[in-house]
């Protein structure tokens, strides 16, 4: 027996065979070819080309019969790379003028392309980047004959990789996925955003398994140890099959209560929300049991093309959006865009620190066709009176105050009667100092905790040098969301939490003592949220949290947060938290 240490992303655990799952590298060449076969050679690129649609088109049907069509958006984005007219025109350039092989085009093209998304700082926007290589590597293979000639297993098993691509869980198909551990990995890959949402126990940065393993040996994912054990013993096999029952029964009892409202045990409600970037996770967000969508980024919309998208467009998208999440409201946030997050349809001069630079609100000042088109688009969409606009990176009053004028500016110029709902993200400490004369302008606040956190305690988020900063935990931080809250309050506003914070199971009777009224979070983690909020006693809590605030280290106050949690939580379930 042996085991290997890796990073969990859920706390599930399954036992089967293990299958190797490895690719051939493709080398390419740079090699030219003579005058008379660049016609072949174009030919070539549009047969490959429409070979790849044709899988992905599979891929999608497969996967809606499984009834998991997260994945389908995804898909459906790929295929939208095969008919970028920029993608095209570049290979064909490469082809035509410069008397490359098709696999040289692809390779070059789509590489530079992946390249320069990868520069942007923001993990959520770089992802983009692992889905260029994506269908990068695809398209080579299919070139290859690799593609065909790729092994799956035949029947469940462990799934073994150094990584994988979304086209590689197509490919192996769901029915023939008990889990995954690979070498390397993250957890903001959309393989991990898929898997997780299919329930598959994932584990990342596994070192050096592909060397100690074979396909077939028996082997167990444990989710809450997070590690991968080889050739287990029969103890630690019934071990895992008891931690397995009592996992799925705990599964079966959230899927159960997540239609419910969140409701403390002394009759406080909590609006729980989710966080999305497109109509996969909106669905998501409904089946998990959301009430409605707290943040909706656009920032995505901006980079499937390579050109702005227009007014129709973004209508298009608000509505199904709205639609979707009939009876429930949908908080749009416009862009939240800098020189860290620049993308091909708005290229931006870089900045040396972006952080502190023209992002968010700023940047849509200095580009007021960006704000006004987006503005547009929303107030024609918002049939159903559920939209609601939000506006990130607000530190001066002067900003919000423009919001509003641009708003009854194109009010007017629609001849839009109706009543619109406007917020700002409380990001910067100048908004929330001040979130007693912001409230006066708006009808809502909502905490980004991420960003809130890096500017109150002057650490770069993403750089790891400073991440001892970075905790949901610190003192300054959570007094000044108080504040807020106290101050919205006053006003009879709502405030709300959309960052990491309201995912964070020991944050919550935190924020729950604090006020907060809404949590917008990650679409699975919905139904164990509401769960958490259901243990909790909202009259307790509250003078909790005053005596808690007086602690001076972030780790003693994690410390009693987490002790506090347990208080509500029985033993057999806390494993989930």
């Amino acid at each position: 027996m042996e085991q290997f240490i890796g990073k969990s992303l859920s706390k599930k655990s399954v036992i089967g065979p293990c299958f190797i799952y490895t690719k051939k590298e493709i080398r390419i060449n740079d090699e030219k070819i003579p005058s008379e076969e660049v016609e072949q050679e174009l030919l070539k690129l549009q047969s490959t080309l429409d070979n790849a649609e044709t899988h992905y088109r599979r891929f999608t049907k497969d996967f809606v019969e499984e009834e998991t069509s997260e994945i389908c958006e995804i898909f459906n984005a790929l295929k939208m790379v095969l008919k970028d007219p920029k993608f095209i025109s570049k290979a064909t350039s490469e082809i035509q003028d410069n008397h490359h092989t098709t696999e040289y085009a692809v390779e070059t093209v789509l590489e530079e392309y992946a390249r320069m998304i990868e520069g942007i700082s923001d993990p959520y926007l770089q992802q983009r980047a692992s889905d260029i290589r994506d269908i990068k590597i695809f398209l080579l293979e299919l070139l290859s004959g690799e593609f065909s000639s790729q092994r799956i297993p035949k029947r469940p098993s462990i799934v073994i990789a150094n990584d994988l691509f979304v086209t590689d869980l197509a490919r192996i198909g769901r029915k023939n996925i008990l889990g995954i551990v690979l070498e390397n990995g993250t957890f903001t890959s959309h393989l991990s955003i898929v898997v997780k949402s299919m329930g598959i126990p994932l584990l990342i940065e596994c070192n050096a398994i592909l060397s100690q393993i074979q396909t077939d040996t028996l082997s167990i994912i444990d989710g809450e140890e997070g590690k991968l054990i080889i050739d287990p013993t029969q103890e630690i096999i019934d071990h895992i099959k008891e931690i397995i029952t009592r996992n799925l029964e705990m599964e079966e009892y959230l899927k159960q209560i997540s239609g419910d409202e969140a409701i403390t045990k002394d009759g406080r409600r909590i609006i729980v929300a989710g966080n999305a970037a497109n109509l996969d996770e909106v669905e998501n967000t409904i089946k998990n049991g959301g009430e409605g969508i707290g943040l909706f980024r656009t920032e995505l919309l901006y980079t499937e093309l390579p050109s702005l998208p227009t007014q129709e467009a973004l209508i298009r998208i608000f509505q199904k959006v709205s639609q979707k999440c009939q009876p429930y409201d949908v908080i749009i946030r416009t862009l939240d865009l800098g020189s860290d997050k620049s993308i091909p349809s708005l290229p931006l001069e870089k900045e040396p620190n972006p952080a502190l630079g023209v992002r968010g609100i700023r940047l849509t000042n200095d580009h007021p066709e960006l704000m006004e088109t987006m503005i547009r688009a929303f107030i024609l969409a918002n049939e159903e009176k559920n939209l609601k606009i939000m506006v990130p990176m607000i530190s001066l009053i002067e900003e919000i105050q423009a919001i509003n004028l641009i708003v009854m500016k194109i009010k007017e110029e629609l001849n839009y009667k109706d009543e619109l709902s406007i917020g700002i993200m409380i990001e910067t400490p100048s908004a929330a100092v001040l979130s007693d004369k912001f409230i006066r302008y708006v009808d809502f606040f909502s905490i980004g905790t991420n960003d809130l956190t890096q500017y109150v305690m002057a650490a770069d988020r993403i750089n790891p040098n400073v991440s001892i900063f970075h905790s949901h935990f610190q003192p300054s931080v959570l007094r000044l969301i108080r504040e807020v809250v106290i101050n919205a309050h006053k006003e009879k506003k709502w405030v709300g939490i959309c960052g990491e914070m309201a995912s964070n199971f020991t944050s919550i009777p935190i924020l729950i003592g604090l006020g907060i009224d809404e949590l917008s979070l990650n679409p699975e983690d919905i139904p164990k949220v509401k769960f958490v909020v259901k243990q909790l006693s909202y009259q307790e809590l509250q003078g909790w949290v005053e005596n808690l605030l007086t602690l001076e280290n972030p780790f003693d106050i994690q410390e009693q947060a987490r002790k506090k949690l347990d208080e509500y939580i029985e033993p057999s379930k806390r494993c989930f938290f």
